[in-house]
């Protein structure tokens, strides 16, 4: 089980950091290479998209271990995921815990076609699926956008 989620800063990978903050942010950094190590993100992209002002990183972790991570982007009135991967029950249950009436009120992600257990955990959760975006993945193949909202939306 996951002890405690942590939020990951770009800056905690510079040497002035307090150690298990640049050490998450390295430990995630590995752990994204390891879950989508398939040509999608690489080190730089991981950097790019960090360093923007309204991207986020939480992190799941066990003990002293990263096991999971989320990495989502704020854009009023919604959180997009960017990546997700590893033990991330603890992380979604948090990121539905932020919404709020009137300011952030869905939480949405794009998801390939053909990952179905992905697709399945997040309907288990509320996700639905809202629309279909053509030949948008990396292998021209198309993707679900799947979508969390308040239930009073």
């Amino acid at each position: 089980p996951v002890s405690k989620v942590v939020t990951i800063f770009i800056d905690a990978i510079e040497a002035n950091r307090p150690y298990d903050a640049k050490q998450h942010a390295i430990e995630t950094l590995d752990l994204a290479l390891k879950f989508i190590g398939n040509g999608q993100w690489d080190e730089e992209d991981f950097l790019r998209h960090m360093a923007k002002r309204n991207v986020i990183a939480k992190v799941a972790v066990h003990g002293v271990e990263v096991v999971g991570f989320v990495i989502y982007e704020v854009v009023k009135p919604a959180m997009f995921i960017m990546k997700l991967a590893g033990e991330v029950d603890e992380l979604l249950i948090e990121l539905i815990g932020k919404l709020r009436p009137g300011t952030r009120t869905s939480i949405a992600i794009n998801i390939h076609e053909t990952y179905l257990d992905g697709q399945k955990f997040l309907s288990e959760y509320g996700f639905r699926a809202e629309e279909v975006l053509r030949g948008c993945c990396d292998d021209g193949r198309d993707a679900y956008r799947m979508v969390y909202r308040m239930e009073d939306q």
